[in-house]
């Protein structure tokens, strides 16, 4: 039980960055790989205790990590991985994983998220994993953040927008916060001249006017 809780707890915290340029995997080796994760993201989420659901998570996280560092994968639909959220930007670059370990035990969530992003020129792709950082609400509307201070959700839809010659992405998401409320959220991704990924954006104004780097609902 200690080892699979300090598996999970590595990694949630050991966010990263990757690139790779070739791509190794032929499309039948994905699948047959998909096939082993598909069965332990099942159990991430359905399983009957956590110390199960957590096992899983420690075996699925490596190799789902591990499998998307090969660029032939940003194309991959990933169709029997349900209960992983999988959303490509309209311009073709960007390609963000979110995904949930639930505790039934506590009531509580842990997230985790990886981000690919594809230089279209180089054919490069660099690999970003997100270290979800517990804050609360009022705190995480006023700063941008990075990926290892990631305000995590479950995101549901992205929306690209164009600000001057800079490209934004505006992502919607879901966050079961605890036993009595949930949240919705909407954060900004953007990346710099280096594909570094950032947060959050001044895009957001409150009732008093005051600019916001995202929007977060809290409800019962």
């Amino acid at each position: 039980m200690c080892r699979l809780f300090l598996l999970a707890f590595i990694l949630i915290l050991k966010p990263f960055d990757t690139f790779s340029q070739k791509s190794s995997l032929p499309t039948d080796s994905i699948a047959k790989i998909e096939v082993v994760l598909k069965h332990l993201a099942d159990s991430i989420t359905k399983g009957s205790t956590d110390q199960g659901r957590m096992g899983a998570c420690a075996e699925f996280n490596p190799r789902f990590f591990d499998l998307l560092a090969d660029p032939n994968t940003f194309n991959y639909p990933f169709d029997s991985l349900t209960t992983i959220s999988k959303l490509k930007s309209p311009d073709g670059r960007t390609r963000i994983y979110t995904w949930i370990l639930p505790s039934k035990m506590e009531g509580t969530y842990k997230y985790f998220g990886v981000i690919q992003r594809m230089n279209i020129k180089t054919g490069e792709m660099k690999l970003t994993g997100l270290m979800e950082l517990k804050s609360l609400p009022e705190e995480a509307v006023d700063y941008e953040l990075r990926p290892d201070s990631w305000f995590p959700a479950v995101y549901y839809d992205i929306i690209e927008k164009k600000v001057g010659k800079k490209i934004f992405y505006f992502l919607l998401g879901w966050q079961g916060n605890d036993r009595l409320t949930t949240r919705k959220v909407i954060d900004v991704l953007h990346f710099d001249y280096w594909d570094n990924v950032n947060f959050g954006a001044q895009m957001f104004s409150d009732e008093k006017k005051n600019l916001k780097y995202r929007v977060i609902f809290e409800y019962a």
